[in-house]
């Protein structure tokens, strides 16, 4: 994916080279505009997505086996457990483009619904939400208008994979059930908790060696410049990018089958 995101990126970054050696050889000052690098590299964003849910949809189908009280998958040959993982895998996978959906609605509809009511307070009111100071001035403000419906959301269907997995259940009975677990008020403080600390943990491993290869960073741009490439914008993004992508698929590595065996555990036990 990486790779990808830099092909699809080299004709904006060759651009900013060439404005970089012409203001260099003209002894003016440049300041590259970024923004013409970050659509080609966000086209390689849905890759990725498919490509971690594709691994999160077997692990969880195979933690689910293991919850469940099935065969340990890992102890078979590689064809026959991919084999018994299939379609458990792929009904997951189903429900993953269905939830995304679902969010995705959710957050565009609290977009409407958010402008609207900000837009009946500025043409009632003295009140400017849209203007300096108000919520929609920054993209932090914009989250925090956008995000309580569909984290609300998210929480609720975290036991659907589970139900697809355990049960064979389809997408959308497995997002009812899923809801109807979920929504006891017995159970809703144990996932805060749950949430919060998961994102605190992940969010400071992920940090902790974000530091710990920082020093790394410089190597691997003078690398990048001596074997790859001359231009010093795509090799000051490699040594940003690959690091960061590293560390991202180390911690779903690490993270991935405990939460997927958790959500596993907590669903069988809800039901």
């Amino acid at each position: 994916m990486t790779v990808l995101a830099f092909a699809l990126a080299r004709p904006a970054f060759e651009g900013l080279w060439d404005e970089a050696l012409a203001a260099r050889a003209a002894e003016d000052s440049y300041s590259p505009d970024w923004l013409g690098v970050v659509p080609p590299l966000l086209l390689a964003v849905p890759l990725g997505a498919l490509v971690v849910a594709a691994g999160s949809a077997v692990v969880h189908a195979d933690a689910a086996a293991g919850v469940s009280g099935g065969e340990d998958h890992r102890r078979l040959p590689a064809r026959e457990a991919w084999r018994r993982l299939r379609p458990a895998a792929a009904g997951v996978l189903v429900l993953y483009a269905l939830r995304a959906a679902l969010l995705l609605a959710a957050t565009l509809a609290a977009g409407v619904v958010a402008v609207g009511v900000a837009s009946v307070l500025e043409l009632f009111t003295d009140l400017a939400p849209f203007r300096m100071g108000g919520p929609f001035e920054t993209p932090a403000g914009l989250a925090s208008v956008l995000a309580p419906v569909p984290v609300a959301l998210r929480i609720g269907f975290l036991l659907a994979p589970a139900a697809v997995a355990v049960d064979g259940v389809p997408a959308r009975t497995a997002l009812r059930r899923s809801w109807s677990l979920v929504r006891r008020r017995r159970v809703w403080p144990w996932f805060l908790a749950a949430a919060v600390l998961g994102a605190f943990v992940a969010v400071a491993v992920w940090l902790s060696a974000w530091r710990a290869v920082t020093p790394l960073r410089p190597v691997l741009r003078e690398a990048v410049l001596a074997h790859v490439t001359s231009n010093g914008y795509a090799a000051e993004a490699a040594a940003t990018v690959l690091p960061a992508m590293t560390l991202t698929l180390l911690c779903v590595t690490v993270c991935l089958r405990p939460v997927q065996t958790l959500l596993t555990a907590v669903y069988v036990r809800l039901r």
